[in-house]
């Protein structure tokens, strides 16, 4: 069960827990300004731009077609089925499914909610616009395991997964059961978009450069809404003033 803190838990209040509310605006402002967001949403959009600059829009790099040939050769039945499973946690179905359930638990805390929807909605609209963006023809190397039809660039179940589970990541570790395996928990959403990312070039669907692309995006989306949530919780809970 998601444990919500003080900020999204609206029934506590910081005026009757003054104590409690200036530890709170403390923790919220420090993880604001801690360098891992600030580097990962600098890196990831950095990132994304370098990629961008990097790619044909027709056909891959030499990195992209090293990386699809060594992935294409090793597919096997048990394999693929494995894969099939993977990447469905990054599709359509799979994201709202999961942002569905998510929001139904943190009912109680809407502010959290709010941010879990705009982890997951903020992935889909930037990815169906920036592909219009660049209109990449997807790889024609080996044979297409799933049906596709849109452009290639970025991976939409990349951007999708990295925004959606790393908000989730975010959102679910503030209780005090879970803050101190805080990095752990990020840590394994990250792992968890990166595999769904790597199933999509399994599949022969997208180019490498498609799935860093849309992971770099996605990431960034993440770290700069859980920023300014903490940002404005830190400030609500800062300024209410204490019960006498």
């Amino acid at each position: 069960m998601v444990e919500p803190d003080l900020v999204d838990d609206p029934s506590r209040s910081a005026a009757r827990e003054p104590i409690a509310a200036a530890v709170t605006a403390e923790r919220r402002k420090r993880w604001a300004r801690h360098a891992t967001f600030a580097a990962a949403s600098l890196g990831a959009v950095g990132s994304f731009l370098a990629i961008e600059r990097t790619i044909p829009r027709s056909n891959g790099n030499a990195f992209d077609r090293a990386v699809l040939h060594a992935i294409g050769r090793r597919r096997s039945p048990l394999r693929t089925a494995i894969v099939r499973g993977v990447t469905s946690l990054g599709g359509v179905p799979g994201v709202v499914s999961v942002s569905l359930f998510a929001i139904w638990r943190l009912r109680r805390a809407p502010r959290a909610a709010v941010q879990v929807a705009l982890g997951a909605l903020g992935g889909i609209f930037a990815e169906l616009g920036i592909k219009r963006l660049f209109r990449r023809t997807r790889p024609s190397m080996f044979e297409h395991l799933e049906q596709v039809s849109s452009s290639s660039f970025p991976s939409g179940h990349s951007m999708a997964s990295s925004s959606l589970y790393l908000t989730l990541a975010l959102v679910g570790s503030r209780g005090h059961r879970l803050r101190s395996h805080r990095g752990a928990i990020i840590g394994a959403a990250t792992t968890l978009a990166g595999m769904i990312g790597a199933t999509r070039v399994y599949l022969g669907v997208h180019w490498p450069t498609d799935v860093l692309g849309g992971l770099a995006l996605g990431t960034a989306w993440a770290c700069a809404a859980e920023a300014g949530f903490d940002w404005a919780g830190a400030r609500a809970v800062a300024a209410a003033p204490a019960t006498t």
